[in-house]
Parts: structure tokens; C-alpha cells; sequence
């Protein structure tokens, strides 16, 4: 989603509905990997990518943080500085960790160039 230049364009429902979207796609494709755990080992980092991915893509789903692009970086930063909780489900906390990390220094990179 092109978010375009300033806050003009900024549109918080939109981007809600697109990180809902992708919480949703993390949920399906976990159903989907889950069973296959125990057959190839490289589903544990697939299965441990997406559950980064779903956590962070829920929080931020409907956040405050989406009221402006300021709110939405000053956001990213704390995720990125608070202690990372530990999903029951997850294979290897150590990936994990380092998947969140990557993640939402991707967001941070793409809503800073957007700006």
C-alpha cells in the first residue's frame, strides 16, 4: 500500500484493515504449517516467522499508533525497545526475537521512506 507524501494522505483505517489483513494471512498460513512441523525441519523457522509476524501485526491492527505516521514510528521504536514476549507456541525464541526485530525494522524503513 502506497501511504504517498505527508500526513495529507495518511489514512489509519486503511492501513488497520491492511496489517488485519496480513494478522489474518499469519493465522491461516500457522493452520497450514503446523502439521508439518514434524516433516521438514525448515517449518520451524516458517512457523516461528509467522508467529512474529502475527504478533506484531495484531498489536499494531487497530492501535493508536496508526492516528499518524509520528504515532505509527514512535510505535515501531518502542516494539522494537520493549522486552519480547514470549509466545507459548514459539520454536526457537532466540529466531523469533531476531524475526520481530527484523520485521519492525522493516516497517520502520518503509514508513520513514514513505514519509
Amino acid at each position: 500500500m502506497k501511504m504517498g507524501q505527508g500526513n495529507q494522505n495518511w489514512d489509519p483505517e486503511s492501513l488497520s484493515q491492511e496489517f488485519l489483513a496480513k494478522a489474518e494471512a499469519c493465522r491461516q498460513y500457522l493452520r497450514e504449517v503446523k502439521p508439518k512441523l514434524h516433516l521438514v525441519r525448515s517449518y520451524g523457522f516458517i512457523h516461528d516467522e509467522a508467529l512474529a509476524e502475527l504478533q506484531i501485526f495484531n498489536s499494531l491492527h487497530g492501535s493508536t499508533f496508526l492516528a499518524s505516521r509520528h504515532d505509527l514510528l514512535a510505535g515501531l521504536r518502542s516494539l522494537l525497545e520493549s522486552e519480547v514476549p514470549k509466545e507459548p507456541e514459539v520454536l526457537d525464541f532466540e529466531r523469533f526475537k531476531i524475526v520481530r526485530r527484523n520485521i519492525i525494522e522493516n516497517l520502520i524503513s518503509r514508513f520513514e521512506r514513505d514519509g
